[in-house]
């Protein structure tokens, strides 16, 4: 089978975290000149011709698609609850299954010596891995590079667009202290907020405009080693990503913006727990036993407090380097040469071919 179309089935814009990862697929295909669509369960598709299409979903939408014999599948995350046997009535050779990379997932998978930190194998529940990447095209990302030292960040304000998780409150209340302005811009959906959903190209100027560009992960993130899509982001928007996750700086080379967060934190709330000794690998016995120190000694907010600020602190140095704009180009070449939806794209491709005989 040769492809000849795609379709994008679910999660519209901004009804949706899950949207913006349709949306950088959406614009990638198209760049690549496939015939392409967007459709939803709400959407009238009796009279769309399906022959030699792809269909690409993820499982919580997935329930109503169009299911022909004549259609190829690409399935994300069909490891969440999906009302019905898609095993049964989707072939193995007209599906491939996909899912955003941590470290739970890559299990007995190999790593694709083409693609770093992308994955597949033999099981049908999950084919391949992959991180998230940027929502620009590599030619955007080169138009950034172009006006980087165009690019004026404002001396007081760090702009926030997202869900405010543990480390962003942290953040938040860091910058309070300093007197610097955090604008929380909510989520992008409409509703988390009563503001309207903020655009990709207004994210990018936001990001652009703020003091500094952290992409903060909580415990659990870090533990699983979650690559977010928000530090590619930052990086192709023209800003130095700044991350509290270990892995993520190994991904570039050690060469982001880092201090870990939740080491310290958890390694003094095990010394004032004393002689307990909890399996350090048990994130859930780990909160646990911290949330308890946390009733004993009050300190757990503070500790996270004090190490947010030192993070702050290496980022604003950071701003100040007469080297900046030299190493963020280096960080925006790479993105632009490996983390893009045309090099997941390229990746799904590969494998399409090698496990289906399909050409997509």
């Amino acid at each position: 089978m040769k492809i000849k179309k795609i379709v994008i089935w679910g999660h519209k814009l901004h009804t949706h975290t899950h949207s913006y990862i349709h949306e950088g697929f959406f614009r990638a295909f198209k760049h690549l000149g496939y015939d392409t669509h967007w459709f939803s369960d709400e959407d009238d598709v009796s009279h769309f011709d399906f022959k030699d299409t792809c269909i690409l979903t993820q499982g919580q939408v997935a329930e109503k698609m169009p299911i022909h014999d004549h259609c190829f599948y690409l399935l994300n995350e069909m490891n969440v609850h999906v009302p019905f046997n898609w095993r049964e009535k989707i072939a193995p050779s007209r599906r491939l299954t996909f899912l955003h990379y941590e470290k739970s997932c890559i299990e007995g998978l190999r790593e694709d010596s083409d693609y770093p930190f992308h994955y597949y194998g033999p099981n049908e529940a999950i084919q391949t891995v992959m991180p998230w990447c940027t929502d620009l095209l590599p030619h955007e990302i080169e138009a950034n590079m172009a006006q980087i030292n165009r690019l004026k960040p404002e001396k007081d304000t760090i702009y926030f667009v997202g869900s405010l998780t543990e480390p962003w409150e942290t953040l938040r209340d860091v910058c309070e202290k300093h007197r610097i302005r955090f604008v929380d811009r909510c989520s992008s959906l409409p509703s988390s907020s009563p503001d309207k959903p903020v655009e990709s190209v207004d994210n990018q100027h936001l990001i652009q405009r703020s003091l500094i560009a952290p992409a903060l992960q909580n415990y659990y993130q870090i533990r699983e080693n979650h690559i977010p899509c928000r530090v590619f982001k930052n990086i192709s928007y023209g800003r130095m990503a700044v991350t509290n996750n270990a892995f993520v700086n190994q991904l570039f080379d050690n060469q982001l913006i880092y201090q870990n967060t939740y080491d310290w934190v958890i390694r003094k709330g095990v010394r004032l727990l004393g002689k307990l000794q909890p399996d350090r690998n048990n994130y859930y016995q780990i909160d646990r036993l911290v949330r308890r120190a946390d009733r004993r000694f009050r300190w757990r907010q503070g500790s996270l407090r004090h190490v947010t600020e030192r993070l702050l602190w290496k980022a604003m140095e950071f701003e100040q380097s007469t080297t900046k704009n030299k190493i963020i180009k280096e960080l925006m070449l790479e993105v632009k040469n490996k983390h893009t939806y045309i090099h997941r794209i390229a990746f799904l491709r590969k494998h399409v071919l090698s496990f289906c005989d399909v050409e997509l």
